[in-house]
């Protein structure tokens, strides 16, 4: 219930700030203010983001990598699980394969962004499909971690984002 007046201000709730709205609102050559996006602009990238279940490879233990194929990006990085959690959690039968969770996310240029929408929509199902489409050559574990992804845990969309100049 209170105004103040700051220099400087920083809005750390997302893309789709109340913040950031707040002001685009009250920017004077705001050219979207009535936009229900909020000045957001679809630039052109679709991702792609899982993460595993119970699932172990020794070229991700404790540490992700990157794949590039010219067309498609993948990123991986460890989610949960590590050697210090198996010694601590450990049953005492030094189980060979310990189990983790590893976050994927596939990225690349879809310049069609009802193409982009449209396979967001379709849900994680279609998402795990296209990524193993894109995916069917790669080396190991890329489809097998693919494979072991709940759909419950994917999500995709076409990144947005907005011109920082709109806010001044």
């Amino acid at each position: 219930g209170t105004t103040e007046e700051v220099d400087l201000l920083i809005g750390s709730d997302g893309i789709r700030s109340t913040v950031t709205r707040s002001l685009l609102s009250k920017a004077k050559h705001s050219n979207d203010r009535d936009s229900n996006d909020g000045g957001l602009s679809y630039l052109g990238i679709m991702i792609v983001l899982g993460i595993t279940n119970n699932f172990y490879h020794p070229l991700l233990d404790e540490r992700g990598f990157y794949t590039l194929d010219g067309s498609n990006r993948l990123f991986t990085m460890p989610f949960e699980g590590n050697k210090l959690d198996d010694a601590m959690n450990g049953d005492g039968t030094n189980n060979p394969k310990p189990q983790r969770r590893y976050m994927w996310q596939l990225s690349w240029y879809e310049p069609d962004e009802e193409k982009a929408r449209t396979l967001s929509q379709a849900g994680p199902n279609a998402l795990i499909d296209e990524v193993e489409r894109r995916c069917r050559d790669w080396h190991e574990p890329v489809l097998d971690m693919v494979s072991t992804t709940d759909p419950k845990n994917v999500w995709g969309t076409g990144l947005q984002d907005r011109d920082p100049e709109q806010l001044m």
